[in-house]
């Protein structure tokens, strides 16, 4: 646990948790009032406990400018990462959750509650209950960025609405490729409509419905015709995006007939599908079209091993001049 902090270094870490019966937070890692955090290069797994969500393997209170990244999550029975609360006097800003491999959790991969300018982008999420939470008590997440992340095989849907009053405002859902296995792409839960929120340039693909908002499932026709989501160039599709081979847990696309693996059959359809807005590719635009889901040049690490960022921690000088006094 990292409290009251600035620039603490969490990274290489294993931890292995075991069942409690404790009825609150339950986590590996838990960050408070600390800024500048990151958590780089975990493995998180057997989190598990009676208290729903609040079991989770990381959890934020108060805490800006964190940066969660190339982590490894799994068996969880609350929450992969959770971007939880945010009390009076404190802010929750700026959180980066990326390149992240979370599987096998029992309620949402990721959730984000007390957010605001936060950027979720380049995860691969699968067999999970839920994969992006947007959570809402009548003052939700604030100019929240989704882009880019592979969902795969959840349970109730890819991307989730819920909680107790529609508060989240200018959350944008852009690039993301959510496939297999759900409910629905998309589940509001008891919410009526999906709000203050962008979607555009999502592939989307073996749902059994689109989206279930209110209980009422909606086709993606509707979803574009009725909401306005999903329709601006290069834009949003229903097909099969061509996954390596996700039985395997290889998310990235084909790029052509046994590229990048002999698996592939022909090139993925979605290849132009995406729009750069947080310049993923490094050439400084965001506007050129790139690959949607976490693989934009089929190079990336996702979950442990990716590069270092943020401070490295270095040894203490040895000291001198120094007296033994007996």
């Amino acid at each position: 646990m990292a409290w009251a902090s600035n620039n603490v270094v969490l990274r290489n870490l294993e931890v292995r948790g075991k069942y409690v019966t404790w009825g609150d937070n339950h986590n590996a890692i838990r960050l408070e009032q600390s800024n500048g955090t990151v958590i780089q290069n975990n493995r998180l797994y057997n989190i598990t406990g009676t208290f729903g969500m609040n079991d989770s393997a990381i959890m934020l209170y108060d805490c800006n400018d964190t940066i969660i990244e190339n982590n490894e999550i799994f068996n969880v029975s609350g929450v992969g990462i959770y971007v939880k609360g945010n009390h009076t006097g404190f802010t929750q800003d700026r959180t980066t959750i990326r390149r992240n491999l979370i599987y096998g959790i029992q309620n949402a991969a990721i959730i984000m509650l007390a957010s605001r300018d936060g950027r979720v982008y380049q995860n691969v999420l699968r067999d999970n209950l839920w994969g992006i939470s947007i959570y809402s008590l009548g003052g939700g997440p604030t100019n929240d960025i989704i882009a880019n992340n592979t969902v795969h095989n959840t349970q109730f849907g890819g991307i989730y609405f819920r909680g107790s009053a529609q508060g989240w405002s200018n959350i944008r859902f852009f690039n993301n490729v959510i496939t297999g296995g759900s409910e629905s792409a998309v589940n509001g839960e008891s919410f009526p409509d999906p709000g203050s929120s962008t979607f555009e340039h999502n592939a989307y693909f073996g749902m059994q419905n689109f989206a279930n908002f209110s209980g009422t499932y909606r086709t993606f026709t509707y979803w574009k015709s009725t909401w306005n989501k999903d329709n601006a160039n290069p834009i949003s599709t229903t097909v099969d995006p061509r996954y390596v081979n996700a039985s395997g847990g290889d998310f990235r696309l084909c790029t052509g007939s046994g590229a990048p693996s002999a698996s592939c059959t022909a090139a993925s359809p979605v290849l132009a599908l995406g729009v750069d807005i947080l310049d993923l590719n490094g050439n400084g635009s965001t506007t050129d079209t790139i690959r949607p889901g976490a693989y934009v040049t089929g190079n990336e690490v996702i979950g442990r091993g990716g590069s270092v960022s943020g401070p490295i921690p270095t040894a203490p000088a040895a000291p001198t001049s120094v007296r033994i006094i007996r």
